[in-house]
């Protein structure tokens, strides 16, 4: 009984991944036009273009310009812009693969938690076709956040592959911790994991946050050798609020997610081993947090995006196992 039901939901799988294809390649070609797809582009590439010539990112507080991003994305972005020529499609290009990294490392981190090839595809696919759908303006856009969402991810998979190594969790706090050098509020997966580790294994939730504060001190620390107080300003420079407004596009950005959060607390109640409550820890975490970032003058949708990779893993997770229970 079990082959004709794979085979069944390989069927499955692959008819719903044709118009998936279809979309992924109108914004793969999206992304080659000569025209800015969303208004943070031009910020972007202005400050891209400005580290692959050596020039400043940081300003004082009373420059007409501020920038209040981590600086590696736009070090990492400026050294493809090198490359290439253009710190738009250099960008892009950083972006697409942040996203289909992502869309990857949900897939692996599933399958080293010993979901098939059919469960682990479908957490890659419901977080890919999710966000081609309600967060098109972000897919094959130069905004640093995929990039980000990947290292993190990156390091959630280095603990997954070897849980019981020493190093592990010591190379996920490191990778945790330079991933909010590219964008600094994706703060939901490290303290869902410290706090699920320290459930699970209290040494390694010290090691990891070692790690990851460590990093984070050596890299602020590297930040002010390299552009001085101004980095510091720019971070934390001034937005407006409105809980009103969060209140709002909050509850309009969660009405899509009704059918993935449903699935995934049936699972989450019927399934129960140690990754699903970690899933579940993140769903706790990146929800709330979502919404308070989205009080956020200039915050928008991507506000969700962490919400949409627990979703995406707890239904990957629980899509065979929750239902043969």
């Amino acid at each position: 009984m079990r082959a004709p039901r794979l085979i069944s939901e390989a069927i499955i799988l692959a008819v719903l991944s044709v118009p998936l294809l279809i979309a992924l390649t109108a914004l793969a070609y999206r992304s080659t036009l000569l025209v800015p797809i969303n208004y943070n582009e031009g910020w972007n590439a202005y400050h891209a273009g400005a580290a692959a010539m050596g020039g400043r990112l940081y300003y004082p507080a009373d420059a007409l310009v501020t920038n209040n991003y981590p600086p590696l994305s736009f070090l990492i972005v400026g050294a493809v812009t090198n490359i290439i020529g253009d710190a738009v499609f250099a960008g892009r290009l950083v972006v697409w693969i942040g996203f289909l990294g992502t869309a990857w490392l949900i897939n692996a981190i599933l399958r080293r938690l010993g979901n098939d090839a059919i469960a682990s595809a479908f957490g890659a696919l419901l977080f890919t076709a999710y966000s081609v759908v309600h967060f098109t303006v972000y897919v094959g856009v130069y905004d640093p956040q995929w990039l980000a969402h990947a290292v993190m991810l990156f390091g959630l998979w280095l603990y997954v592959r070897k849980p019981d190594a020493l190093g592990s969790s010591v190379a996920a706090g490191v990778v945790m911790g330079l991933a909010l050098f590219i964008k600094h509020n994706i703060v939901a997966l490290p303290i869902a994991f410290v706090l699920w580790l320290f459930i699970y294994d209290r040494r390694a939730s010290f090691r990891f946050a070692a790690a990851g504060l460590l990093t984070g001190a050596l890299g602020l620390a590297a930040c002010f050798a390299v552009f001085g107080s101004d980095f510091f300003t720019g971070l934390l420079a001034p937005r407006g609020y409105s809980v009103v407004d969060g209140y709002r596009y909050g509850l309009s950005y969660l009405e899509p997610m009704e059918v993935p959060l449903l699935v995934f607390a049936l699972g989450a109640i019927i399934l129960r081993d140690r990754y699903m409550t970690f899933f579940l820890l993140l769903v706790c975490v990146a929800l709330p947090l979502g919404l308070i970032q989205r009080t956020g003058e200039g915050v928008a949708i991507n506000a969700m995006f962490e919400l949409l990779i627990a979703l995406s893993l707890g239904a990957g997770h629980d899509s065979r196992k929750a239902w043969s229970t």
